[in-house]
Parts: C-alpha cells; sequence; structure tokens
C-alpha cells in the first residue's frame, strides 16, 4: 500500500514538506514566542519603574510592599518582616 502513494506522490513534495514546516514554524512563533516575549519586556519594564510603596509578588510567591529600591535589590516589607530581594526574581508589580 505504501508503494502506491510513494508511486504517485508528487514530483515536489521536498517543497511542499518545506513550505509546511515553515508555515508550522509561523504558527508556533505567532502564538507562543511572540506574546512571552511581550510579557517578559513588559515585565522588565514594569521592574526598572518600581518605586517606594508598590506592591510586588515574588517568583517564589511571597506578596509584599517596596520599603527601598536599590540597583540590583529590593527591600520589601510583608506582615512586619523585611526582607531584601533581588530585581530579576520579581514576577509581577501591583501599582499602588
Amino acid at each position: 500500500m505504501d508503494i502506491l502513494f510513494a508511486q504517485n506522490a508528487p514530483q515536489n513534495s521536498g517543497i511542499v514538506t518545506l513550505i509546511m514546516m515553515a508555515a508550522i514554524f509561523a504558527i508556533f512563533y505567532f502564538l507562543l514566542i511572540r506574546p512571552q516575549q511581550k510579557r517578559q519586556k513588559e515585565l522588565q519594564r514594569q521592574i526598572q519603574a518600581i518605586k517606594k510603596g508598590d506592591k510586588i509578588v515574588t517568583a517564589g510567591g511571597i506578596k509584599g510592599v517596596v520599603e527601598e529600591v536599590k540597583e540590583e535589590t529590593l527591600v520589601i516589607s510583608t506582615q512586619g518582616t523585611r526582607i531584601e530581594i533581588l530585581k530579576p526574581y520579581v514576577g509581577q508589580v501591583i501599582k499602588s
């Protein structure tokens, strides 16, 4: 049965396969990769704009209020406890 399909296959099936692979890559790019890059850029912009009094959630799930902004770290307070975290570990910024 496979021999019959192989004999009837068009001569340019390699080009069709290449076009289909490119189409699948384009679909993945526009549906998965590009939106993730946009979210990451937006989060980076928000992290750079953090100021005292903003509410944040860390990547580990700790919620807190920013008390101090340093060059590479943030000091946050949560229920009376002060924690110093690195800026890349901010998961979400909730403006106050």
